[in-house]
């Protein structure tokens, strides 16, 4: 949701708490994609920032930072006066809300049904692209390491079910897995147990 500013600036001052927000602007009514602007706590001449657009008009200010919600702020004028934009962002989880949360398991369940098809590359793909959304979502990982597991690339696998287990610790399939495996530095494939002497 964003808030409404109307104002007029000469310079243009971006603060977060915490600090090293990315600050992402756009044209409103613009297809465009969002320009990165800096980091904050910025400061910039007015005239600099327009520069950034190809036409005048009220502009949409996104305030990003990993592991926070973004927070929006619509700008009307940038003439005449000074104006500073604070953000106080909330932290996240990276699943927000439950259509957040759908999502993310509509696209678990079309990971799995690729690699059962055999398409792993599909599916790692689609694996990377939910882990950049989700870095904290254990299942990604788990998918991952099931997926290395099947295709005999044995340290990635591990590697997958170690952050699984790092970020569900009570991710049971992918402790188990790590176990089974055994983590040698350079494993090629699982240690098999050893037959007892008889």
């Amino acid at each position: 949701m964003a808030s409404l500013l109307v104002g007029c600036a000469t310079t243009i001052s971006f603060e977060s708490q915490p600090t090293g927000a990315e600050i992402h602007a756009r044209r409103l009514g613009s297809d465009t994609q969002p320009q990165v602007v800096g980091q904050t706590p910025l400061q910039m001449k007015t005239s600099d920032f327009e520069k950034l657009f190809s036409a005048p008009g009220p502009s949409e200010i996104e305030f990003r930072k990993d592991g926070h919600q973004p927070s929006k702020i619509v700008m009307t004028q940038t003439i005449n006066s000074d104006i500073t934009l604070s953000m106080q962002l909330s932290p996240s989880n990276g699943l927000d809300d439950i259509d957040q949360l759908n999502a993310r398991i509509d696209q678990a369940f079309e990971i799995q049904r690729l690699a059962r098809a055999g398409k792993f590359d599909e599916a790692l793909a689609k694996i990377k692209t939910i882990q950049k959304e989700a870095p904290q979502l254990s299942v990604s990982y788990e998918i991952e390491g099931g997926i290395y597991y099947l295709q005999k690339k044995y340290k990635q696998a591990f590697d997958s079910f170690t952050q699984a287990a790092k970020y569900n610790p009570r991710n049971v399939q992918a402790i188990r897995m790590r176990q089974k495996m055994r983590a040698p530095a350079s494993v090629e494939q699982p240690q098999k147990k050893k037959e007892p002497k008889r």
